[in-house]
């Protein structure tokens, strides 16, 4: 394999032709400063851009290995004591990173909303925080 190359004379141009802020630009060069040199293959390059487009915005990677399925969670269709799980990128940023991928169960449905308490063992513990159903997909027995 040979090693990520990278024309920042070319990237340059470009962000300067998509009037990109001097921070954003700055952010841009800089990923491209630690991309350069790094030994893969264009698979793995697919792979690293993939999951750090994912992870950058606070989404869980979530892998199911068990036969559970999933569903998004409707309203009329969750209950108490249903477990269910927040979407992998239901929230952006620092509440991603916290909330995406936590499956709990249901303490109650309320005025549109349904309350979880965490049972993943993952910490911090989740009890009583407050989803959209959008944000929540229900485990089907």
């Amino acid at each position: 394999m040979a090693k990520n190359t990278v024309d920042t004379n070319w990237v340059q141009e470009q962000l300067d032709f998509a009037n990109t802020g001097e921070d954003v630009a700055d952010a841009v060069t800089a990923l491209f400063e630690a991309w350069e040199g790094l030994d893969l293959s264009p698979e793995q390059q697919l792979e690293a851009l993939d999951k750090f487009r994912e992870l950058a915005q606070g989404h869980s990677l979530l892998k199911d290995e068990t036969d559970e399925t999933w569903v998004d969670a409707l309203p009329g269709f969750v209950h108490a004591s249903d477990v269910v799980r927040v979407k992998h990128d239901a929230f952006a940023g620092e509440l991603g990173t916290l909330h995406n991928g936590r499956v709990g169960k249901v303490v109650g449905v309320r005025s549109g909303f349904v309350f979880f308490r965490s049972t993943d063992e993952k910490t911090p513990f989740i009890d009583g925080a407050r989803y959209a159903f959008d944000k929540l997909e229900r485990r089907v027995l």
